[in-house]
């Protein structure tokens, strides 16, 4: 996969819908910056109501470390 900004995945390993050794295969396909954060309960689209702490804390630790400019 060609992409031009670092990636952040984040999943679950209960996730039915998108399987997690598919996004594990589609994260080994990228060729640039990325990073995938995995979260032990949550299912599709639901990791945020789980791990609300957790949740932002992965986004907001990937936006300091891959635009540290932008902290506005």
């Amino acid at each position: 996969m060609q992409c031009k900004v670092p990636i952040l995945m984040l999943h679950s390993q209960e996730d039915a819908y998108s399987l997690p050794d598919a996004a594990q295969k589609l994260y080994d396909q990228c060729n640039c910056k990325k990073k995938i954060v995995w979260f032990e309960k949550g299912a599709h689209s639901q990791l945020r109501v789980n791990n609300v702490e957790a949740y932002d804390r992965a986004i907001g630790d990937f936006l300091s470390e891959n635009f540290p400019n932008n902290n506005e």
